[in-house]
């Protein structure tokens, strides 16, 4: 990842992603935001102008797909394996994704609407068709009609 500089670190040592600053946090702030947090409703808005901006244009479903994978694991979000089931569905199963310290429980919501966006950047049409935290994993499904 580092050889492609898709991530590098600043000479303001901040970690940066294709070049962009990105900041790495305690994953129980996201636990918080997706509960309590104002606005979760447009993480999903959010996330994808922000990688609309960096990804651009990938080569692949596949190849875009990878790179979220690489950026997920990185920072530290859990094992990752993204199946893509034909043209219209991809199911993203995250092993042992981070908990918060929070009194109550897990909230993954923020994570969820992050990655939909991503997912909108190599195809707009796809939308979140079901998430379920069972066991130790997280399992997103996103699905694009076909019309």
């Amino acid at each position: 990842m580092t050889k492609k500089k898709i991530f590098a670190l600043g000479s303001d040592n901040r970690i940066r992603f294709k070049g962009r600053r990105i900041l790495a946090m305690e994953n129980t702030i996201f636990h918080l935001f997706s509960t309590e947090g104002p606005c979760i409703d447009r993480v999903r808005e959010i996330s994808f102008q922000y990688f609309n901006q960096l990804v651009k244009k990938v080569e692949s479903k596949e190849k875009g797909l990878l790179l979220l994978k690489a950026l997920l694991q990185s920072m530290g979000w859990g094992i990752v394996t993204i199946k893509i089931e034909g043209k219209n569905r991809i199911k993203i199963v995250i092993d042992s994704p981070p908990y918060g310290l929070q009194k109550y429980g897990d909230n993954w919501q923020f994570l969820i609407n992050t990655i939909h966006g991503y997912v909108q950047v190599i195809d707009r049409g796809f939308q979140e068709s079901g998430s379920e935290f069972s066991g130790n994993k997280l399992v997103l499904t996103f699905n694009k009609s076909s019309r």
